[in-house]
């Protein structure tokens, strides 16, 4: 029984969503989020992309940094630079494939706490922390 460990997997989702730009609105041209014939930059992430890495955001950033477009590198080469390795180790194990993988909310919480480098703008942490 993986009680709340889907929504922890749906929360490291939305917090990547909030950490990269082009995962909210989706910066090729042409490409409209709202149309459902179309696939955005974050479906094919969730739904392409991250499992066929194997549910691991290292694989998925060289993956990234080999060829993708040059604002998506961008974004990912900052994300990864080395500043945030606490809060991406955090968003790992929340992605992790399998529920009895993945952390309860409390310890995912406890772990978030720690991380005190991402701000965003207004100078306040990622989730208010």
């Amino acid at each position: 029984f993986f009680s709340g460990k889907y929504d922890i997997y749906s929360v490291g989702m939305i917090g990547l969503r909030i950490l990269l730009p082009s995962f909210q609105k989706d910066p090729r041209p042409g490409v409209d989020e709202r149309n459902p014939s179309m696939s955005s930059l974050f479906a094919n992430f969730a739904e392409v992309d991250f499992p066929r890495l194997g549910h691991n955001l290292n694989k998925w950033k060289d993956d990234v940094l080999r060829g993708r477009d040059p604002t998506m590198q961008a974004e990912v080469q900052e994300l990864f630079a080395g500043e945030h390795d606490q809060l991406l180790d955090v968003l790992q194990e929340m992605l992790m494939k399998g529920p009895a993988q993945r952390p309860d909310a409390g310890k995912a919480l406890s772990l978030l706490r720690g991380e005190t480098s991402v701000k965003k703008k207004g100078g306040i942490g990622l989730f208010g922390f």
